[in-house]
């Protein structure tokens, strides 16, 4: 659409295609492109269980062209408006919409981050070890590997009892610990100041496989975790792509860089020189004896304009 161009988001039921066939005319005579409308669909079996009553519909803004503008709009507490109209349509609907389900997110023209990068990105984790064990006797390091959390739509709806984590079309999600057959996620922990997690990561902006990324680190009271019930909190602790990655001028051309989580302020400085930053974790929002886990999170593949692809990611 246009730069100025208004959009819709719908959420009906699948039984309700009269109904949206009726809206939708409404908003295209009202001005609103029907390109811009975004459809959701709930089904049946969901929307007739008293337990999911309720949803949520959140609208995610990133990186504004002009700030400035950005911060007034936030501050200007834009309208929502709740419309519930009465159909003059006595015919019952019977024909169904279609269930929801994501689109393919493969591209021909996307960057294959695991087939370019692969070699090249356990290089500079092997020379980042070595760089440490000059300073420290790290041959007790164990990695963990980031693999990636699918949330497939609104068909997690379907495990009634459950709770889900929602449609998430613009993102793709890895986490710590994650086992593709199995249901369980083993939780971290940091109680001890000789202790210290080194995360390497891949600037996914340079490869163009999402404009925006970041490490999170999720509070948690449970040693094991269930991915269908995730029981997690956010804390302020993490890593913003686009504000505290800037690589140096002799590092330009590096896609690949890496970060300190620790309890003890001397591993920011001792390792100064072979990370791009550190983070001291502060006892009031993650204690010692807490767990926790780490979430990559991407948003927006260019090229595409949904989520990045998990099978080009790295």
């Amino acid at each position: 659409g246009t730069k100025n161009e208004l959009f819709a988001h719908l959420v009906v039921t699948e039984s309700s295609r009269e109904t949206l066939e009726m809206v939708r005319d409404a908003l295209v005579e009202s001005g609103v492109s029907e390109e811009a409308i975004h459809v959701a669909v709930v089904p049946n079996t969901v929307a007739q269980d008293d337990s999911f009553a309720f949803y949520e519909v959140v609208l995610r803004l990133f990186r504004f062209h002009n700030q400035t503008e950005g911060d007034i709009y936030l501050q200007s507490k834009q309208p929502f408006f709740y419309v519930e109209g009465l159909s003059k349509s006595t015919s019952r609907e019977t024909t169904l919409l279609a269930k929801p389900s994501y689109k393919d997110r493969s591209h021909p023209g996307t960057f294959d981050e695991t087939d370019q990068y692969k070699l090249e990105f356990h290089a500079y984790q092997h020379n980042l070890l070595d760089n440490i064990n000059q300073i420290f006797d790290a041959g007790s390091m164990q990695p963990i590997k980031f693999a990636p959390l699918y949330i497939v739509g609104l068909n997690c709806l379907d495990n009634i009892g459950h709770r889900c984590l929602g449609d998430c079309p613009d993102a793709a999600y890895f986490g710590s610990n994650i086992i593709p057959n199995s249901d369980n996620i083993e939780s971290l922990t940091l109680a001890a100041d000789n202790e210290f997690h080194l995360v390497t990561m891949v600037d996914h902006r340079r490869s163009q496989s999402s404009i925006y990324s970041s490490i999170a680190l999720l509070r948690t009271n449970k040693a094991i975790l269930n991915k269908t019930k995730l029981d997690v909190r956010a804390t302020s602790i993490g890593i913003l792509s686009n504000h505290d990655y800037h690589p140096a001028d002799n590092d330009a051309d590096n896609p690949f860089f890496s970060w300190i989580f620790t309890r003890n302020p001397d591993h920011c400085r001792q390792m100064r020189q072979f990370t791009k930053g550190c983070t001291v974790m502060n006892e009031k929002e993650v204690s010692r004896d807490s767990y926790f886990a780490y979430c990559e999170r991407l948003y927006l593949n260019p090229v595409t304009g949904k989520g990045p692809d998990w099978d080009t990611v790295l």
